[in-house]
C-alpha cells in the first residue's frame, strides 16, 4: 500500500561472517539507496567501526540498528559516538532483546523457542514470572546510556521473535516489561523512545481500521519466472533494481493476483 513505511531488512549481518561492508551487502543498500527506502541491519561489536563507514557513504539513507546485549555492552560508547556524530543512524531497543537473562544463554523468547508451542510459552513464562525485577533492572542499566546521551535516536522496537511469542501470556510480558524499562529513563526521554522518534524518523505508515484487508499469504507458493515476467511486463518494470511507487505497486498488486510469493535469493557467503 501507499502508506506503508518502506524498509530493508532486517537484514541480519550478525550470522554472516563478512564485513558489514562488504561489496555483497553494500549492493543492498545501494537498492535500498535508489529506491529511497530505510535499511535495517544487526551489527555485531567486532566489526562497529564498519557501521560508522556505511552510514558516511550513504549519508541520504537512514539505518536502524539493534544488537544483541552482549554487543552493546562491548561497543556502547563507541556506537554513542557514532550516533552523537552522524544524523542518519538510530537505534531499536526491541522487546527480545529487553526480556535478557545472561545467566540463562541471553534472549528468553529464542533460548525457550521449541517445536512444542505450549512447552516454550510454559518456559518463558515460569523463567520470566521469577526474574521480572532483575530484568527490567538490567535493561534499564543496558539501555539508559545511550538514551541518556542520544535521546532522540533511540527507539522501542517490536522485535519479539519465534511464533510461540505472540501468544498472550508471551506477548503480554514482553509489553509489560518493555514499559517498566521505559518508564526507568528520564520522564521527559520516555515518550520519545516509546513512540515519538519512530513518528517523527519513519512517519505515522498505515492506520489499522476495519477497511484494511488482510490477505494470508502463508499457503501461497513461490512465483514461477513467467509469472514474474509477465508481471514484469504488465507493469512495465524496467531490468535495474529501480522502481517508481507505481510500478511497484502495480507489481506487487499483480503477484497478488496470480497468488503467489516472490522469494529474492542472495549469496551472502
Amino acid at each position: 500500500g501507499n502508506d506503508f513505511i518502506r524498509g530493508f531488512g532486517e537484514v541480519e549481518t550478525q550470522e554472516w561472517k563478512a564485513r558489514h561492508n562488504d561489496p555483497k551487502i553494500i549492493e543492498l543498500i545501494e537498492l535500498a539507496e535508489d529506491n529511497s527506502i530505510n535499511f535495517m541491519f544487526h551489527p555485531v561489536a567486532s566489526k562497529i567501526d564498519d557501521v560508522k563507514k556505511i552510514i558516511e557513504a550513504y549519508p541520504n539513507t537512514i539505518f536502524l540498528i539493534h544488537m544483541y546485549r552482549e554487543d552493546l555492552d562491548k561497543s556502547r560508547d563507541k556506537l554513542i559516538k557514532i550516533m552523537q556524530e552522524h544524523d542518519n543512524l538510530y537505534f531499536s531497543m526491541d522487546a527480545a532483546h529487553i526480556v535478557f537473562v545472561n545467566s540463562l544463554g541471553g534472549d528468553l523468547v529464542y533460548i525457550f523457542d521449541s517445536k512444542d508451542k505450549q512447552l516454550s510459552i510454559s518456559k518463558f513464562v515460569s523463567a520470566y514470572n521469577s526474574r521480572e525485577k532483575s530484568m527490567i533492572n538490567d535493561a534499564i542499566k543496558a539501555y539508559k546510556p545511550l538514551v541518556d546521551a542520544v535521546p532522540d535516536k533511540v527507539m522501542w522496537g517490536t522485535e519479539i521473535g519465534p511464533e510461540y511469542a505472540f501468544d498472550p501470556e508471551v506477548f503480554d510480558r514482553a509489553i509489560k516489561i518493555s514499559r517498566f524499562v521505559i518508564a526507568g529513563f528520564d520522564e521527559e526521554h520516555q515518550e520519545a523512545v516509546g513512540y515519538k522518534n519512530a513518528l517523527r524518523v519513519f512517519g505515522q505508515g498505515v492506520v489499522a481500521d476495519q477497511n484494511i484487508k488482510v490477505i494470508d499469504t502463508r499457503s501461497w507458493p513461490e512465483c514461477s519466472n513467467t509469472q514474474t515476467s509477465a508481471c514484469d511486463t504488465s507493469c512495465e518494470t524496467p531490468d535495474s533494481n529501480t522502481l517508481t511507487a507505481e510500478q511497484d505497486a502495480c507489481f506487487l498488486n499483480c503477484l497478488i493476483g496470480k497468488k503467489c510469493k516472490e522469494v529474492i535469493e542472495m549469496d551472502t557467503g
